[in-house]
């Protein structure tokens, strides 16, 4: 069930829709895998990826792997995926991407991945390198998975959907793995800790002034029937930010919530405000030399309560196989006065809108002298 929780004026629908292929589909979970160079490399995403192909047709899937690899859009996340779905034939091992010099850690070489870029730990795919170093010109992803095509087979490997809980047992597998020929440093350590996400703010919004991001968690207040979501804005500037508050349809809000079966929307049907598309700069700025704007100093987090969801609509927390999804909408004005920013979510990307829960769900009660941006 979900349920709409505000008044509703502009529709969102986006690359996850009805009616979609399976093409749409695979595009839609390729665009949140990271590529390899990025440093932000989450396994989760390449899991959802991986098992949706093994969900299709074989012909149908291979089809589809070789359509976007010859894109030549998508390099990294095909070669991993390529890694990920395909294992050499009885006892041969498949040759390495030739995509240059790798990088790896603990006096280890490539003798001791021979999954590279990755390492299947537990089930999850890690990656095991810190970047390439190439003279020349890398192995074309398509030509990579032509190759595996032709000398290898489908992996016995079924990659299924993962709960939290199974990512920290998997990364202690790796760091504890015998292959390390020396221990691993804080920073080496990091690398793979970062890989997983197991952190509870949700990053919605990231740019040149601020970050935005929502908490996992379900809050309550004595003062207030409704459920409260907790969002919190970073001035990532070196100079005094201002922002807006006074107006409670223009800030971030949680504004759908839904039970899925997997950690994904698979369709998106859902009205949010229309965002202002022409900003009164010079009235904001005035605001902000009357000090009449929330004012946030460098570096410094500013943080507010928003509450949704009707005290009538119950949300189950306790444990359950599924997953509760919230998407996020609204917009958010910015000034340090002279550069102004518009924080908006109406067209952001389907993986910073949509803040997905595991249940259990994290409950709490909001601290006294909270800010609380209520909708009436």
């Amino acid at each position: 069930m979900k349920k709409l929780l505000t008044i509703l004026f502009a529709t969102i629908l986006t690359g996850t829709t009805f009616g979609q292929t399976e093409n749409d589909r695979f595009q839609f979970l390729i665009e949140q895998c990271s590529s390899i160079n990025s440093e932000n490399y989450k396994c989760s995403p390449y899991i959802l990826l991986a098992g949706y192909i093994q969900s299709l047709d074989r012909t149908k899937a291979i089809e589809i792997l070789k359509e976007y690899a010859g894109t030549n859009k998508y390099e990294d996340q095909i070669i991993i995926l390529t890694r990920l779905l395909f294992q050499g034939k009885k006892n041969a091992v498949l040759r390495r991407p030739l995509i240059g010099a790798a990088g790896f850690i603990g006096n280890t070489g490539y003798k001791d991945w021979p999954s590279e870029p990755i390492e299947i730990s537990n089930g999850i795919p890690f990656l095991i390198t810190r970047g390439y170093s190439l003279g020349g010109k890398a192995e074309s992803s398509l030509k990579y998975l032509e190759y595996c095509i032709a000398n290898g087979q489908w992996t016995n490997n079924n990659y299924r959907i993962i709960k939290s809980e199974e990512l920290k047992p998997a990364l202690n597998t790796l760091l504890n793995s015998k292959k390390w020929q020396k221990e691993l440093t804080r920073s080496e350590k990091a690398f793979f800790e970062e890989q997983i996400d197991t952190t509870s703010e949700h990053l919605i919004y990231q740019g040149r002034l601020v970050e935005i991001f929502v908490e996992k968690a379900i809050y309550h207040s004595p003062t207030n029937d409704n459920f409260l979501m907790r969002f919190l804005i970073k001035n990532i500037s070196a100079k005094l930010i201002g922002v807006d508050l006074t107006d409670f349809r223009k800030t971030i809000y949680p504004n759908q919530w839904g039970i899925y079966t997997k950690p994904y929307r698979e369709v998106v049907d859902e009205r949010a405000y229309a965002p202002d598309t022409m900003i009164n700069q010079a009235e904001l700025l005035k605001k902000f030399k009357d000090n009449s704007l929330t004012i946030m100093p460098p570096n410094e987090t500013l943080e507010y309560y928003r509450d949704w969801n009707g005290g009538a609509e119950k949300v189950e927390l306790k444990n359950r196989e599924d997953y509760l999804i919230i998407s996020v909408a609204g917009q958010l004005l910015f000034t340090n006065g002279a550069d102004f920013e518009d924080a908006r979510l109406l067209t952001a990307a389907e993986k910073n809108r949509a803040v997905v829960f595991d249940y259990p769900i994290n409950n709490k009660t909001i601290p006294e002298k909270s800010l609380i941006i209520g909708s009436n």
